[in-house]
């Protein structure tokens, strides 16, 4: 699209060889959207009560120094609380007791995400989520890692990149799947690590890395990074992914349910039991972290729930394609905590509150105290609207659920369809400063 061309309903569609993707802008309009003050270089958006850039060519942010918080970010494969959900569910030890601990501690900010992703798959589709601030309540049916992504994007990495951080990404598995070597190189981060970059000793567990292994790793690098920068690292884990069978592996804990039934599913007893070992991984990264000096905080969250066997989840539902939207929601939910070896802003979130993954790096950086971009501070103010959008529903200030047909969207959900379609595909007319 020419810089300037105003549209009343926008269409875009990508031929990909396998078939068309449509992502739809109604209404988008870049004259109405955005316009800049020539005098004083000025941007003003016109979404919300209306957002200011600064003047081209002055900095949007203050550089990082050496107070300036390392921010390390852990998103867990498949971590997930099936208490919080299964009525009834019951194990003979608890899976996740240091996780417990944390998110009841008054110094630790904690609560849930509402997540896009499929039971059992979806990981990059979180990602794209949570390093972007967009929702794939707008990319449906879309894998934006493989289909949109092909320059580059504004991203929580360039944000941070651009300020003076070391920006890495660290994945305990394949480097090249879901087009990650491409798509973290256009989203700003400066390195990247996958399973085959790993210099140090590697464990296994199910045939994946295990979660201490992987913290091995990043503790290694951020060892050897310290004295710099300030560090953001986005770290990947992999030991809880699906295929969950638990014969052939001696757990260091056997963890098994035995409430609603007593059951040797072996689902069941592989992912509970890999929990458990990544709940006590847990604890030796934050440990570590314990004895770092430089101001450091970690987010925690799971980038989807467990896909278990069909006769465990019989115990409360035969077909997951016909649940009302509050079964959907239990169903698409993983727990989430922010630590910090500083004192934290925890008056930014109410504890055990819900948020959707599109605004949880939003909160991060509240809570750490590290400036928003305008776009944050949009999403920020959107939240307190709907504190939930995600591709399953979405939800207004009083929590009720609404599910994501386009005739019930409000007009501050068109908007931020318009900003994510501005954002990821009008390149030519992205608006200057408000995304970085």
């Amino acid at each position: 699209m020419e810089p300037g061309l105003s549209v009343p309903a926008l269409w875009f569609r990508r031929q990909l060889g396998i078939g068309c993707s449509t992502v739809e802008a109604e209404g988008y309009d870049t004259e109405a959207l955005w316009q800049t003050d020539e005098a004083s270089g000025v941007t003003r958006v016109n979404v919300g009560h209306g957002y200011l850039t600064e003047p081209e060519g002055a900095p949007t942010y203050t550089a990082a120094t050496e107070e300036s918080p390392n921010i390390v970010v852990v998103m867990n494969e498949s971590f997930s609380d099936l208490t919080t959900y299964l009525e009834g569910y019951e194990t003979n030890v608890d899976p996740m007791p240091y996780v417990r601990s944390l998110v009841q501690r008054g110094d630790v900010v904690s609560g849930t995400c509402a997540v896009s992703s499929d039971m059992g798959t979806g990981t990059a589709n979180s990602e794209f989520e949570f390093l972007t601030g967009n929702s794939m309540a707008y990319f449906k049916g879309n894998t934006p890692y493989v289909q949109f992504v092909d320059a580059e994007t504004p991203s929580l990495a360039s944000q941070l990149s651009g300020r003076g951080y070391e920006a890495r990404a660290l994945h305990a598995y394949e480097r090249a799947g879901y087009n990650r070597v491409k798509v973290y190189d256009r989203f700003g981060f400066d390195s990247y690590k996958g399973i085959e970059d790993f210099d140090v000793d590697i464990d296994y567990a199910r045939g994946y890395p295990t979660d201490e292994s992987d913290y091995r790793q990043l503790i290694k690098d951020f060892e050897e990074n310290r004295g710099g920068n300030p560090q953001f690292v986005f770290n990947i884990t992999m030991q809880n992914h699906g295929g969950y069978y638990a014969s052939d592996y001696e757990w260091p804990e056997r963890v098994r349910e035995v409430a609603p039934e007593n059951s040797y599913d072996e689902s069941v007893i592989a992912y509970e039991s890999s929990v458990r070992m990544a709940d006590d991984a847990l604890r030796t990264l934050i440990s570590y972290f314990e004895t770092v000096e430089e101001p450091t905080v970690v987010l925690f969250f799971g980038d989807h729930e467990p896909r278990l066997s069909n006769e465990f989840y019989a115990n409360w539902f035969t077909d997951e394609n016909n649940l009302d939207l509050e079964t959907t929601a239990q169903l698409h939910k993983t727990p989430f905590f922010i630590w910090g070896n500083y004192d934290l802003n925890t008056e930014v979130l109410q504890k055990g509150s819900t948020v959707s993954l599109n605004y949880l790096s939003s909160v991060l950086l509240q809570v750490a105290g590290v400036q928003l971009s305008p776009y944050q501070e949009y999403l920020s103010d959107l939240r307190m609207e709907h504190p939930v959008i995600t591709a399953r529903y979405f939800t207004d200030a009083f929590g009720a659920k609404i599910g994501t047909a386009p005739s019930v969207f409000t007009d501050s959900i068109k908007q931020y369809q318009w900003l994510q379609y501005n954002s990821v595909f009008d390149r030519h007319n992205r608006i200057p400063g408000f995304y970085s």
